[in-house]
């Protein structure tokens, strides 16, 4: 008997504080902007189940709604940069989304291919979950 796929959540981090670029996120970004890029490139990978939005900001949650995906509404002290680290910051998202296995996929990696994440996650089947 076959064992039952994990599922993927694709995890998009963002938030309303960016010190060098104010709302980089929202920015325009070709026919959107980096946020609502992303969210559809993450679409199109086969083996993504599902797609969460975390973030602290209002604005940038109800874009992730309008384009039909899950939200997570982070505290602000897992978004200053300075209150939480890193670790936290993720350990925090793993414990408030739903999903086996979770993907990071910031936005401001615009350029990365739904191929590779495709790959990556193919990878991950056949080597970490030692799927043949």
């Amino acid at each position: 008997m076959k064992n039952r796929r994990e599922s993927v959540t694709a995890v998009i981090p963002v938030r309303a504080g960016s010190k060098r670029l104010p709302n980089k996120n929202i920015l325009p970004f070709g026919d959107s902007n980096l946020l609502v890029h992303k969210i559809r490139q993450l679409k199109q990978v086969r083996n993504v189940d599902s797609i969460v939005v975390s973030s602290d900001s209002d604005e940038m949650l109800e874009m992730a709604r309008n384009e039909g995906v899950l939200i997570h509404k982070r505290a602000l002290e897992y978004c200053d940069e300075k209150t939480k680290t890193f670790n936290e910051v993720v350990e925090n998202v793993a414990q408030n989304v739903e999903g086996d296995i979770l993907m990071w996929a910031p936005c401001v990696c615009p350029l990365t291919s739904v191929d590779s994440y495709q790959n990556a996650i193919e990878t991950y089947y056949r080597i970490v979950a030692n799927e043949k």
